[in-house]
Formats: C-alpha cells, sequence, structure tokens
C-alpha cells in the first residue's frame, strides 16, 4: 500500500482536475444552486452518495443527535429526509422542528450547511417515497423497530423472514408510523475549499420568503 502521504497527493490532484472554477458569483435562488453543484458532484463521483447527509437535531435532554441520512428529495419548498417517525429523530424533530444538514462533497470540495424548519409531509407523499425505496428496504421497515434495543439479532433475522413470506408476490404498504419531514431552509452557506485556505463562503437568508446574500470570511 502506497504511504499516505502519497495517496493524499494523488487524491489532491483529481480534485484539482475535476475542478473548473469558484463559485463564479451569487446565483438569486440557492435551492437551484444546490441542484446545480449536486449534480456536478454526482457526475463526477465513483461512489454515488452526494444524497448523503448529516441530519442533526435538538435532543430532549438538550444535547444535539447526528446521523446520516439519505437525502429523499428538494423542492422549490425544501429538502426532504424520510423515515420512521417513531424513531428518537422523529421524536425530537416534532418537539423542536429546528433542523440542521450538512453535505460535504469531496470531489467539488463544496461543504453545504442549511438551517431550517422541518413540516411533516403528507402520508401521500410518503408512500410515494416509500415505493420508490428498494424492495429490500421496504421490508426492512415492516422488520425492524429502528433504534429500539435488540435482544438477540437472530430474532432480527426471523423477522425479516417472516415479513418476506408475509408479503411475498404482493406490494408492500406504507408502514403507518413511516413517513418525513420537508427542511424548509432559513440559512443555507456554501462553502468552496481553497489550498490557501481562503475559503469561499457565501451564505443564504432568508426573510419573509426573500433570499439575502453575503460573503463570509473563512
Amino acid at each position: 500500500m502506497a504511504p499516505t502521504s502519497q495517496l493524499l497527493f494523488k487524491y489532491k490532484t483529481v480534485v484539482r482536475k475535476a475542478k473548473t472554477s469558484k463559485f463564479n458569483g451569487v446565483r438569486q435562488n440557492p435551492l437551484e444552486y444546490f441542484k446545480e453543484l449536486y449534480s456536478k458532484e454526482n457526475a463526477l463521483a465513483q461512489a454515488n452518495i452526494p444524497g448523503a447527509c448529516c441530519v442533526s437535531t435538538i435532543g430532549k435532554d438538550g444535547y444535539p443527535n447526528a446521523r446520516f441520512l439519505a437525502l429523499k428529495d428538494i423542492n422549490d419548498k425544501g429538502f426532504i429526509i424520510t423515515g420512521p417517525l417513531s424513531t428518537r429523530k422523529g421524536d425530537e424533530i416534532n418537539s423542536v422542528p429546528k433542523v440542521s444538514l450538512t453535505f460535504w462533497w469531496p470531489i467539488i470540495e463544496v461543504q453545504i450547511r442549511i438551517q431550517g424548519n422541518a413540516d411533516q409531509i403528507s402520508p401521500e407523499q410518503a408512500s410515494k417515497y416509500f415505493h420508490e425505496r428498494p424492495r429490500e428496504s421496504q421490508l426492512t421497515s415492516w422488520a425492524s423497530r429502528q433504534g429500539q434495543p435488540l435482544d438477540n439479532p437472530a430474532s432480527l433475522i426471523k423477522k425479516l423472514e417472516e415479513v418476506k413470506l408475509q408479503f411475498q408476490d404482493k406490494e408492500i404498504p406504507c408502514p403507518k408510523d413511516w413517513g418525513g419531514f420537508c427542511v424548509i431552509p432559513k440559512r443555507i452557506e456554501f462553502l468552496e475549499f481553497s489550498d490557501e485556505r481562503l475559503h469561499t463562503r457565501i451564505l443564504y437568508t432568508n426573510e419573509a420568503d426573500k433570499w439575502t446574500t453575503e460573503y463570509l470570511q473563512p
């Protein structure tokens, strides 16, 4: 295996070839800008993970909780995340709907931080997103009570096999506790890394449905 220093040099060389410019000015709509950068990272990434984001919530004990999820969708209103509503994440968002999302895209070297309020999506929307998931993931959603204690891993495997038989050759319905949230952004910050550490930072702030922008010092 090559020394770490050589691997880092090779990685940075690939990244520099992939990058073409800075942010090329400020866009009026940060949601459209997000889509533009997402497409750029997705086109260059060998692994299809641009939708992976760190979702941070405010715990009932006052401590923050963070976990990685897949961004399900983005629309004119905000960013859609989905999953069981009976989990700690769901409970925390329902208690304090202030959420942050963080994306890191290594090929184009861009970090995006989003802060906003989460609104629960409709059951119809939830069902639509649920049925877009791979069948194996749908089955697991029925077999597993996400985040609950597990005394014996073998019992979960047995439960999954029972669920497979239950829905064999059938469409799998969306579980009643499976849903999602639309994170309506209040602030979105785009940061593009620079070798000189003079990172380009642009902050969008939404006030009364109007976006304002400002550059921040790195």
